[in-house]
């Protein structure tokens, strides 16, 4: 069993992974738990906190999965199939798929759980991510995969805090610091627009801000100077009927499940139109003013 939720900390957590494995076989008492886990000092404290966010239930002195967190998922191809003719037959820009994305993803879920085959296949689907700051309207966009393989400034920053950071999370600690993400995006976006003013920039202090863009490969240092990697893209608002035709396709085909279900059911749609019409995720950085 598999869980999925934004919540990092629990996401690691290796004796709630492990209760969940053995859960989903078979309900156990607190005393048979407490065999398989000897090394878990306060085990019941630990299993109860896990009670209170719904995971797990007790009953009748037995422990067993809750039911409302578990997701299975419905046969979505006719509505695959919908979704790709109506696209296709409607003109439309590469970035049209950043407003599919933001218009129709669903907020992820704060636990879901999947058993180990379909969480494979999910964490494979797409999410848009944009990480906007407080000091200019510079918005940093990513189609990444619910695995979060990937390595950006949107996860960098969302994970900073966290007490297991990963390695290339681990270096840019060391180099930025726990920094204010508003504050080191003011000099890193700052530093960017010049680059979409001028194309190439000479900068030869040395510099912890450019540096972090230049290692989250944002930007790239040639023998003329700093030039942009990531490209700038100009969001025009397009589609917006095809766009809510969709929406309420997918409504009616979702009304039925529970909100688990929908979001999942939703991903592996978006996943399979996506993966039928283009090649690869995208990322790019824009103006949220330009849409």
């Amino acid at each position: 069993m598999y869980l999925l939720t934004n919540n990092r900390k629990l996401r690691q957590d290796t004796l709630l992974k492990s209760l969940l494995a053995a859960l989903a076989k078979e309900a156990l008492t607190l005393r048979e738990l407490k065999l398989r886990f000897k090394h878990i000092q306060k085990l019941d404290r630990a299993i109860d906190s896990f009670i209170d966010l719904g995971l797990i239930k007790r009953e009748n002195k037995r422990y067993f999965l809750a039911e409302a967190p578990i997701a299975k998922t419905v046969d979505a191809t006719p509505i695959v199939e919908i979704e790709v003719a109506a696209i296709e037959k409607t003109p439309h820009t590469a970035a049209f798929f950043y407003h599919y994305f933001d218009k129709l993803q669903g907020s992820l879920p704060d636990f879901c759980l999947l058993t180990c085959e379909l969480a494979d296949t999910i964490q494979k689907t797409y999410r848009l991510n944009q990480l906007k700051n407080a000091n200019n309207a510079v918005v940093f966009c990513t189609l990444d995969d619910l695995a979060e393989s990937q390595h950006n400034l949107y996860h960098y920053f969302s994970h900073q805090d966290d007490e297991n950071l990963n390695e290339i999370e681990q270096v840019m600690s060391q180099l930025i610091g726990d920094v204010n993400p508003d504050y080191a995006l003011k000099y890193m976006t700052a530093f960017l627009l010049k680059l979409l003013d001028k194309k190439i920039v000479k900068y030869e202090r040395k510099d912890i801000f450019i540096q972090a863009l230049a290692d989250f490969q944002l930007i790239e240092h040639t023998e003329a100077g700093y030039q942009l990697s990531l490209p700038f893209w100009k969001i025009n608002a397009e589609n917006a009927q095809l766009l809510a035709d969709l929406a309420k396709i997918e409504a009616q085909f979702t009304d039925s499940l529970t909100a688990n279900e929908a979001f999942i059911t939703r991903q592996l749609i978006h996943q399979q139109v996506y993966d039928r019409l283009n090649t690869k995720a995208f990322a790019f950085w824009t103006l949220k003013e330009n849409f």
